[in-house]
């Protein structure tokens, strides 16, 4: 939302903050909430690397291929997780993360709804 300059975008630093959380807990394949860590399995960890490489090498080295794979990777996981799951991922950090305002994780389902329902780009 920031990046396209949404109105409701949070400020550039709560932005930075959210961005660090997010980033650390793909870098680090765990989640740090107040009172635990999530960990995930060697197998989805091992995805998780593939995909963030594919994400590097789309993104930051404009790799269209590698970001094109990103995206199906992407539309896949959601896919996989199902709309409730993400839901109740999303309640959990609602009620145990406070790296954010409240209202900014209806914001992340909003785009995993809206990227469900349109799927892949065509470009």
């Amino acid at each position: 939302m920031f990046r396209d300059k949404d109105p409701n975008a949070l400020p550039v630093e709560e932005t930075r903050k959210l961005m660090g959380f997010s980033m650390s807990s793909i870098k680090r394949q765990q989640i740090v909430l107040d009172s635990e860590t999530i960990e995930f399995s060697p197998e989805v960890k091992e995805t998780m690397t593939k995909v963030r490489d594919l994400y590097i090498r789309g993104m930051k080295h404009g790799d269209d291929i590698a970001y094109a794979e990103f995206l199906k990777s992407s539309l896949a996981c959601l896919e996989a997780c199902g709309i409730e799951r993400l839901e109740a991922a999303k309640d959990k950090l609602f009620a145990d993360c406070y790296s954010a305002p409240p209202f900014v994780w209806q914001y992340g389902m909003d785009y995993c709804r809206n990227f469900l329902n349109e799927g892949l780009p065509t470009t």
